[in-house]
């Protein structure tokens, strides 16, 4: 009994381990990186050139604006 007892603990400590193990998978945030530069980019030469009508082409109608520390900012009440 007292084997089955040390051989149980060992077992769920085992499982235990390994369930609490930091496996992260590797993602590949390039293309992400580079879309969000291109994205800020066209809208600092837009807003550079004072061309409104480009900055309101970069939002959508649905879009939402979370600024740190504020409420979250929508075009239409959800």
């Amino acid at each position: 009994m007292r084997l089955l007892t040390h051989v149980a603990t060992f077992v769920a400590t085992a499982l235990t381990l390994t369930a609490c193990s930091a496996t992260t998978a590797s993602v590949d945030q390039s293309v992400d990186e580079t879309a969000l530069k291109a994205a800020t980019n066209m809208w600092l030469d837009a807003y550079n050139a004072g061309d409104v009508e480009k900055i309101v082409a970069l939002y959508s109608d649905d879009g939402v604006l979370m600024p740190p520390h504020a409420p979250v900012a929508a075009t239409a009440a959800k």
